[in-house]
């Protein structure tokens, strides 16, 4: 298997069992080991996000996956060439959207 490159999956989210995306490389269930997945090991090929990493009431605000998007924003050299955004409510879905079109420029 020479030759072939191997695309690196990250999935940050506290539910993992909910999901089955196929080839997922690495999982971060919270956000620490989210932005220590981003920061030490990336970058990543694809990251898949969700805005709420299981922070209690006092953190929600301030751990989530929007907060892991501006990291990457403030540091380029962990930009993934894509970034899945998984969020079902409206509000934190478009903040995300908005600093992810950021990061690549749109």
């Amino acid at each position: 298997m020479s030759g072939q490159k191997i695309i690196r999956k990250l999935l940050i989210d506290h539910e993992r069992p909910r999901y089955n995306f196929s080839g997922i490389t690495d999982t971060a269930t919270s956000f620490e080991a989210g932005i220590d997945m981003v920061k030490n090991w990336g970058p990543w090929d694809l990251i898949i996000l969700d805005y709420n990493l299981g922070a209690n009431q006092e953190d929600y605000e301030t751990k989530n996956g929007l907060e892991i998007l501006k990291y990457i924003l403030e540091h380029r050299e962990c930009t993934p060439r894509a970034i899945m955004l998984m969020c079902y409510f409206e509000k934190p879905r478009n903040l995300m959207r908005q600093v992810a079109k950021k990061i690549y420029g749109l």
